[in-house]
């Protein structure tokens, strides 16, 4: 696996390629981990259950995705990819205001 290089060391050409190979796996919407916490109260003693989820928005609606009590793989590489992919677009918008 070859090392993933600092956007900001990227050059504009090499932006535009990354951002063009990501494209196709990053579809929209964009997706978000969430964890929440369930709280169970038994006499004096609490117990606390994690649960994770991904959420994305569709138009105003807000959906989600169960996905246990342990992290899949599968999603914490979509949730890399993805910030990955919102990094080289940030960079691109600010060189290009650089340039005007």
């Amino acid at each position: 696996m070859t090392a993933v290089r600092r956007v900001k060391d990227l050059s504009i050409e090499e932006i535009l390629e990354e951002l063009k190979e990501l494209e196709s796996i990053v579809e929209k919407p964009f997706v978000q981990l969430v964890m929440k916490i369930h709280v169970r109260e038994k006499g004096d003693k609490r117990y606390y259950y994690r649960y994770w989820y991904l959420q994305w928005r569709e138009e105003n609606t807000v959906r989600s995705l169960y996905l246990g009590k342990n992290v899949p793989e599968w999603a914490i590489e979509r949730i890399k990819i993805q910030n990955r992919y919102r990094a080289l677009k940030k960079e691109l918008q600010r060189r290009i205001q650089a340039l005007v």
